[in-house]
C-alpha cells in the first residue's frame, strides 16, 4: 500500500521552532497572509508552490513536511555547511538566507509602491490651485 501523502501541521510546527520561526516571519518571507500561515499550522495545507518554498525556507524537504520520510521526533537537523551562514561569536540565531532574500524582494516591492504613491500624490500637489488661483 502507498504511503499517506497529507501535509503534517505537526512537522511543519517542528521544522518552524526548529528554524527559530514564527508564523509572521514565514507569511513574511513567502509574502503569504499570516491567516494562511495560522491555518497551515492547524489543518489547511499550503498549495503546491508554497509548500515548496516553505520546505526551501525552513530548511526541510516537502517530502517530509508531507509525511513521506520516516517519522520523527523533531524536524531534520539543518545542513550547517551550506545552509544558513552563522555569524562567528554572537548568540543571536541565524537568519536562513532564504528568508532574507524574500524579505529583501518584499522591500523592493514595498518601495517601488512607495514610489508609485509619492509620484500621484506630487501630481495631485500640482494641480492645487495657488495663491487663491
Amino acid at each position: 500500500m502507498a504511503a499517506e501523502c497529507r501535509f503534517d501541521p505537526n512537522r511543519f510546527r517542528s521544522a518552524l521552532q526548529a528554524a527559530g520561526l514564527r508564523q509572521a516571519d514565514v507569511a513574511r518571507a513567502l509574502g503569504v497572509n499570516p491567516a494562511s500561515v495560522a491555518g497551515w499550522a492547524t489543518k489547511k495545507p499550503p498549495g503546491r508552490e508554497n509548500l515548496l518554498r516553505l520546505a526551501k525556507l525552513l530548511g526541510v524537504s516537502a517530502e517530509w513536511l508531507l509525511g513521506q520520510d520516516p517519522p520523527s521526533t523533531t524536524a531534520p537537523a539543518a545542513d550547517t555547511s551550506a545552509a544558513a551562514p552563522t555569524v562567528e561569536g554572537t548568540a543571536e540565531p541565524t537568519v536562513p538566507i532564504a528568508l532574507l532574500v524574500d524579505a529583501l524582494h518584499i522591500a523592493k516591492q514595498n518601495a517601488d509602491a512607495l514610489r508609485e504613491l509619492v509620484d500621484q500624490m506630487r501630481r495631485l500637489i500640482d494641480r492645487l490651485p495657488v495663491d487663491g488661483r
